[in-house]
This record gives C-alpha cells, sequence and structure tokens, in this order.
C-alpha cells in the first residue's frame, strides 16, 4: 500500500485497517497516520501489511475499500477495478472425451456474459426454445441466441427461426433490436424472398467465421458485418438462412 497525501516519500505508520465481511465480499479499508506538515511531494513507498480477518475468505472477493466508489484513491493506477483485489477463480468443467461434444450445462459466469443464464429474462417456458451452447457446453442466455419452431397453432411448425441481437452475440429485449433467420422451406409463413433464399445445399464461403454456438453437433457460422445470411452446420449437411422479418401468429 501506499499513502496518497504528500509526506516526503515515506508511506508512515499504517494504522489497524477496518474490515467489512458481506455474503459475497471483504472489504478491506487502510489508513496511516496524519502528517500535519505534509512535506515533500515525490511518489510515497509501497509497503505490505498482514491483516488478520479473524473468519475464513472462503468463495468470497476481497475488497480495497480505498479504491471504490465515491473514494479518494479510486482514480488512482493502484486500484483495480470496483477495488478487487482478488476473486475467487471459476471452477473449471471437467474435459469431455475426445471428440466428444459437451452436453449442455449451465455455467458459473460473470454478470452479464453470453453465458449469465442466472439472471436471463423468463422467456423459455413460452416456446420450445433449443439448449444452444458455447463450445465448452455452457448453455447461452437466451436473449442472446434463441432457436424456437414458429408456432404450430398458426400452421408454422416447420419453420424454424435462430434470434439474435445484432451483431450476432449482443444482448437483445425487444424485437427491433433483433435479427431474425429464417428456415422456412414448405413457404408456410408466406414471405416469398425468405423461402428463395434458404439454400438447404449449401457451401460455407471462405469469409465466414465460426459464431462458437453449439447445438450438439451443429455450428451456425456468419459473416462478420452482414447481416444476410447465417449458415447452419451439421452433419447432414450445410444450410444458408436468410435474414428477415417473420409474421405475428395471432
Amino acid at each position: 500500500m501506499s499513502r496518497l497525501g504528500c509526506n516526503s516519500g515515506v508511506t508512515g505508520e499504517v494504522l489497524r485497517p477496518g474490515v467489512r465481511f458481506t455474503e459475497t465480499r471483504v472489504v478491506v479499508t487502510f489508513t496511516v497516520t496524519a502528517d500535519p506538515d505534509g512535506g515533500d511531494c515525490p511518489s510515497n513507498d509501497q509497503v505490505p501489511s498482514e491483516v488478520q480477518l479473524g473468519q475464513p475468505l472462503g468463495e468470497r472477493t476481497l475488497v480495497d475499500g480505498a479504491c471504490t466508489e465515491g473514494e479518494a484513491a479510486m482514480s488512482t493506477s493502484f486500484c483495480d477495478p470496483d477495488g478487487v483485489r482478488w476473486e475467487p477463480p471459476v471452477p473449471v468443467d471437467e474435459p469431455t472425451e475426445s471428440g466428444a461434444t459437451p452436453e449442455a450445462h449451465e455455467c458459473v459466469a460473470a454478470a452479464g456474459s453470453q453465458i449469465d443464464v442466472a439472471h436471463e429474462p423468463n422467456w423459455r417456458p413460452y416456446a420450445e426454445y433449443a439448449p444452444w451452447t458455447d463450445r465448452d457446453g455452457c448453455l447461452l442466455r437466451i436473449d442472446v441466441f434463441a432457436d424456437r419452431p414458429m408456432p404450430d397453432h398458426c400452421g408454422w411448425a416447420s419453420a424454424r427461426v435462430l434470434i439474435t441481437g445484432s451483431p450476432i452475440g449482443t444482448r437483445y429485449s425487444t424485437a427491433d433490436e433483433s435479427v431474425h433467420y429464417v428456415r422456412d422451406p414448405d413457404g408456410v409463413l408466406e414471405r416469398p424472398g425468405l423461402m428463395e433464399s434458404l439454400d438447404l445445399h449449401a457451401t460455407v464461403p471462405p469469409e465466414a467465421v465460426d459464431t462458437g454456438y453449439r447445438l450438439g453437433e451443429v455450428e451456425v457460422w456468419h459473416i462478420p458485418g452482414d447481416e444476410s445470411f447465417v449458415w447452419v452446420i451439421s452433419p447432414e449437411g450445410v444450410e444458408k438462412w436468410p435474414s428477415g422479418e417473420t409474421p405475428v401468429c395471432r
């Protein structure tokens, strides 16, 4: 640690820190003895300090209280974002057998990330959403990448739609923020452009890249910056699905 104010290059006596415990964090705030004269202003030295918490840190995040929002040190180069000094490691999933496809599962994830399923909208009960994952089998948020059949009660069950944000991988909350990639080989949606643009025997262009999204052995590829099509690759072959508006089932 180091003194914030001027003290002739010396941090000075470190006082007993304040320690605050919550269920998820341990916040430690250090102070040093005051110097009424201030002294010269070269950078103060950095000194170690040992703290006995009195209880196990466990899986809680260790936070430097002087670096948190509104505190004096927050904007200095010594502070990490949100004052975090240590975080518990994220558990690593057991590797699958060579060549095996990871089974879809919910993973420990950073808040707001693509696999932060714990905080996704409650949309899954309202349609037959397929469990798309990342390469490691971690379930993707429903508002990042969704896959469902069109409503059966309107006679559209043979059509399927992939829904994502713009660009692919961006979270969306409304239809206006999303892009629909449609498979409608029978034309049940009565959108001729979608049926005519669908290619069930396609070839992936060389400029396309893997999204990393998986449904078992199925992959989705796209051309960055071009939202016209996605390529759906499965053991049966490659299909090119066009983007477009889907009708609302009344």
